[in-house]
C-alpha cells in the first residue's frame, strides 16, 4: 500500500495543534495530567488528552495560541519531575 501526499497532508492538519508530553521519571494519571494543563491558564475548547501506552500523552488544543501558551510556559515540572513537551 502506497502511503498517498494527500493523506499525509490531512494528517498533519489533524495533530498540527497538538503537543507530546513526557514526564520523566513515572507516568502520571490522566487527571493529573489535566489539572497540569489547565493551571497554564483558560482554553475557548476543551482540549483532548491521549495516553499512549509508552507512558507519554498527546494533548490536542482548540488553536495554534493555546497550544503555544502551554508550550512555551516551561520549565515545567510535575510530581515534582520534569516535563518534556514537543510539538
Amino acid at each position: 500500500m502506497k502511503i498517498l501526499e494527500e493523506d499525509v497532508k490531512i494528517d498533519n492538519e489533524k495533530w498540527v495543534l497538538s503537543i507530546v508530553v513526557y514526564v520523566v521519571g513515572s507516568a502520571p494519571s490522566i487527571g493529573a495530567t489535566e489539572r497540569f494543563i489547565l493551571e497554564t491558564g483558560t482554553f475557548t475548547t476543551k482540549h483532548v488528552i491521549l495516553y499512549h501506552k509508552q507512558c507519554y500523552f498527546v494533548i490536542r488544543f482548540a488553536n495554534e495560541g493555546e497550544r503555544d501558551r502551554v508550550l512555551c510556559s516551561g520549565p515545567h515540572y510535575m510530581m515534582p519531575n520534569p516535563v518534556i513537551m514537543k510539538p
